[in-house]
């Protein structure tokens, strides 16, 4: 099988060079262990994060979408280095210290605009939740409110392999 290239922005400085990133023994990846973890509680303790990436999940379960990996289950990546960049900066969940900007090398992906899960509103949530699934771009999109280009996350199936570090962050540094 062919390897494709991604960057990954490794937030909490766990992979290192030349590893293999399996998912454990429910097919969890961290991420998805984390939401795991929160989804066990009572869905009234939930935080606004855990909510969005609930319904994100039941619109993928979906049977016309049941192909597309889960949230869940992946490594999320970029397309280059400097969208791994930008998601290690500005994904939620706040910056607490450096990024290594890793490599990951992988046989199973899918290239998918997160956009749509910042435009999902209450009235059209599972529209645009929709549209993430699809893969559709959202450019132009939405009609009426704040326009920003696509930006696409690679969503990585494990087991993938990481190759080198080839940038260190430190966005604390003065």
């Amino acid at each position: 099988m062919t390897e494709y290239l991604f960057y990954h922005a490794d937030r909490a400085c766990s992979l290192v060079e030349d590893q293999v990133i399996e998912p454990d023994n429910l097919g969890r990846s961290r991420f998805g262990r984390i939401y795991s973890t929160a989804f066990d509680a009572p869905a009234e303790q939930w935080t606004s994060a855990d909510h969005r990436e609930n319904a994100i999940e039941a619109v993928r379960q979906e049977s016309r979408f049941k192909s597309r990996p889960s949230r869940l289950n992946v490594l999320f990546a970029a397309l280059s280095q400097e969208e791994a960049v930008w998601h290690g900066l500005n994904t939620k969940g706040g910056v607490v210290g450096p990024i290594n900007i890793i490599e990951i090398k992988a046989t199973e992906f899918v290239t998918l605009d997160r956009n749509w899960l910042d435009y999902a509103t209450s009235d059209r949530t599972y529209e645009y939740h929709c549209s993430y699934w699809w893969g559709e771009i959202s450019n132009h999109r939405p009609l009426h409110g704040k326009r920003q280009s696509p930006r696409l996350e690679v969503l990585v199936s494990l087991p993938a392999r990481t190759g080198r570090i080839v940038q260190k962050i430190d966005p604390t540094a003065d």
